[in-house]
C-alpha cells in the first residue's frame, strides 16, 4: 500500500467555542477544528489510512465518544470503518464505548479512520466528532477527504467552498453563516443535520456570495452540523449547538 500523504487544509478561519477541551493531531502537527485532511491514496490500495491522536486539554478526565458523518463515495462498493479501542464494522457510526482520556498533552489517544476504495477512484469525504459522553456540545470535528487517485496527487475540492463559522453559536432563534461558492459550481444548498445524519433543514444558496439566515427555533436543543452541499455532494461543514 502507497504511504497517504496528508495536507492540512484550513477551509476558513476555525474559531473554537468556549469550554472545548478536546484536541486533535497527527505526525505534522495539530489539526485546527472543523479543518480538512487529505488523505492520497491508489484506488488500487486495500485502504487508505487517516491517523489522528486525541489530547485532553482540561484538568479532569474526560469519557470520550467518536461519531462519524459520511458524505457521498465514488462507488457503491467503496467503504469506510474506524478503530477507537477497537475497530468497528463498516456499518456502525458511532462508538459502541467511550474511552476515558486523563488531561495533560502527554496523554494522546490514538484514532483511524479507514477508508476502502476497492478500485474507485474519486473522494470519499468522511467527517469524525470527538465529543464528550456527558456534554456533547464538548467537541471538536475533523473533515478527511479520503482520495484515491493513480496519479497521487489532485487539488484539494474543498478550497472551492469558503464557509463562515456558524454565529450567534450557541444559537437560539435564528443563525447566520457567511457562504462563498465559486463561479460555475451549479446548484448548491445549505444543509443542515443532526447527529444521526438527518437533515432537518434545507435552504437553497442562490448567490456565488451570500450571508443566509438558518432559523432554529423549532430545533430541539443539542449539537448540529450545517453542509454545503454541491451535486449531492458535502464539500463543507460547520458545527451549531442550539441551546433555547
Amino acid at each position: 500500500m502507497k504511504k497517504p500523504i496528508l495536507i492540512i487544509a484550513v477551509v476558513f478561519a476555525a474559531a473554537s467555542l468556549m469550554g472545548q477541551s478536546l484536541s486533535l493531531s497527527n505526525e505534522h502537527g495539530a489539526i485546527p477544528d472543523h479543518s480538512t485532511i487529505l488523505v492520497l491514496g491508489d484506488p488500487a490500495d486495500n485502504e487508505i489510512v487517516s491517523e489522528m491522536d486525541v489530547t485532553n486539554n482540561s484538568t479532569d478526565a474526560i469519557d470520550v465518544m467518536v461519531f462519524r458523518r459520511q458524505g457521498a463515495f465514488p462507488s457503491d462498493s467503496s467503504w469506510s470503518q474506524f478503530c477507537w479501542g477497537v475497530c468497528f464494522a463498516g456499518d456502525t457510526d458511532t462508538s459502541a464505548f467511550a474511552i476515558t482520556i486523563q488531561p495533560g498533552p502527554s496523554t494522546p489517544e490514538p484514532f483511524s479512520g479507514h477508508y476502502h476504495p476497492r478500485m474507485a477512484p474519486g473522494s470519499a469525504m468522511v467527517a469524525y466528532v470527538f465529543y464528550d459522553a456527558n456534554d456533547m456540545s464538548d467537541s471538536v470535528v475533523v473533515n478527511v477527504e479520503y482520495k484515491a487517485s493513480p496519479a497521487g496527487y489532485s487539488e484539494n475540492p474543498a478550497g472551492l467552498v469558503k464557509m463562515s463559522e456558524v454565529y450567534p453559536n450557541p444559537s437560539d432563534e435564528r443563525a447566520f453563516v457567511d457562504i462563498y461558492l465559486p463561479e460555475g459550481a451549479g446548484n448548491a444548498n445549505l444543509i443542515v443535520s443532526n447527529l444521526l445524519g438527518s437533515v432537518v433543514k434545507e435552504i437553497e444558496i442562490s448567490k456565488v456570495t451570500e450571508r443566509l439566515e438558518i432559523p432554529v427555533s423549532d430545533l430541539k436543543n443539542g449539537l448540529y452540523f450545517v453542509s454545503v452541499r454541491i451535486g449531492g455532494q458535502a464539500v463543507e461543514a460547520k458545527r451549531i449547538v442550539v441551546n433555547h
